[in-house]
């Protein structure tokens, strides 16, 4: 039975086709597998195989580490040397200027001070110049008033207020003073006052028509000099006893300086005379004085 069911396997088998076998050396993924770098060894893999492939290359990064590290606490302790100079400073600074603050308030406040006495004071000073100037000017005008006065109560001839060159050239800042304060009072050209019918002499400028003169000035007789003239003037009203001191003393000392023939300050203009000059009023009849009469010469003598 056995052997019948042999024959029968045997006759139903099929007959198998032959197959070629393809190798993998000619293909492409073989290739690239060969083209693979073979795998390190084992040996090679462990931790002190690895280190010591790089152990050179530690040795210098630990160096440049450590160099680096130098370096960055060099410059660290550099900046706090400079941030604590600085601060220093700062502080020094910081003193100087509270002192020079202090010091300048305290200046400040002793210069206000100073300033506003200061200008107290020369405020005072300005009222007293204008009030002095205003008073100068007063007494000016009053001298100019009197010396008019004076100069119409003398006769014509001997008139120095008048329109002479000689006399404007000798006296030009009292001309230029009653110029200015009568601007028109120059209507006799030879003298500014004029007579009446009654023989009375008349100032010929309103302002001075009814000036107050003295006793003495109002009688017939003038004075003789301009000396007795100035004696017989009333002084100023507006003059106290201390400007008329001041005056007087002015004068004298003048007139001592001139006595000594001491150089006389530039603040009193003194006519210049010169040594030949053509006489302001022609010689008359009137001022020749004979001290002994004329008398004939005998053959004899």
């Amino acid at each position: 039975m056995a052997s019948c069911r042999s024959n029968a396997d045997y006759s139903k088998i099929r007959r198998r086709k032959n197959y070629k076998f393809k190798g993998i050396k000619c293909s492409e993924p073989f290739k690239a597998l060969n083209s693979l770098p073979p795998l390190t060894p084992s040996q090679h893999l462990t931790q002190d195989a690895i280190f010591k492939v790089v152990g050179e290359e530690i040795k210098q990064v630990k160096l440049d580490i450590a160099t680096i590290n130098e370096i960055v606490l060099e410059d660290i302790r550099t900046e706090s040397s400079q941030t604590d100079q600085i601060n220093r400073q700062l502080k020094s600074s910081l003193k100087k200027i509270d002192h020079s603050y202090s010091r300048t308030l305290k200046l400040r406040e002793r210069y206000d001070h100073e300033i506003e006495e200061q200008t107290n004071a020369l405020t005072s000073r300005l009222e007293f110049v204008e009030t002095s100037l205003f008073s100068l000017k007063n007494n000016t005008s009053q001298i100019i008033d009197s010396i008019l006065r004076i100069d119409s109560e003398l006769p014509t001839k001997n008139r120095s207020i008048n329109e002479q060159l000689f006399n404007q050239k000798h006296y030009p800042l009292l001309f230029q003073c009653i110029h200015d304060k009568y601007p028109k009072v120059k209507k006799n050209k030879n003298a500014l006052v004029t007579l009446d019918a009654t023989g009375e002499e008349l100032v010929d400028n309103p302002c001075l028509a009814n000036t107050k003169l003295s006793p003495s000035l109002h009688s017939g007789n003038s004075p003789a000099t301009l000396d007795t003239a100035h004696e017989s003037i009333e002084p100023p009203e507006s003059l106290d006893s201390k400007e008329v001191e001041e005056i007087e003393s002015l004068i004298s000392n003048y007139n001592i300086a001139k006595q000594r023939k001491v150089h006389v300050p530039p603040i009193i203009l003194m006519p210049k005379f010169q040594r030949v000059s053509n006489p302001s009023v022609s010689t008359s009849l009137d001022q020749v004085e004979l001290k002994r009469p004329f008398s004939a010469k005998k053959d004899g003598n």
